[in-house]
């Protein structure tokens, strides 16, 4: 399937992808904001995306590839925390040299 699939459809079916998963990440980080925090709505997110497109695929989630998501949402949270934090930090400098 991969063969046949070309580079715009690839790229394009993986924006998909991202954008569906942050969107589900948006609403579930709005449901569990203020108990558990940004990192558990992201991973909260990836799982019922995977299981989602498992279902949608009538396959039974594998519990492999459900830790490499749930791995995967992590780091992307990490790294986008990290960012956030360093952009923060710079703001105040940019906004004097300019």
């Amino acid at each position: 399937m991969l063969r046949e699939t070309t580079h715009a459809a690839l790229i394009s079916v993986m924006t998909a992808a991202v954008i569906t998963l942050l969107v589900q990440t948006a609403l579930t980080f709005q449901k569990y904001r203020f108990d558990n925090g940004l990192m558990l709505g992201i991973m909260l997110a990836a799982v019922n995306w995977y299981e989602e497109v498992a279902r949608r695929k009538n396959a039974r989630p594998s519990r492999v590839s459900l830790i490499l998501v749930v791995t995967a949402a992590a780091a992307i949270a990490v790294g986008l925390q990290e960012a956030v934090r360093a952009l923060a930090a710079a703001l105040p400098l940019i906004i004097t040299h300019s």
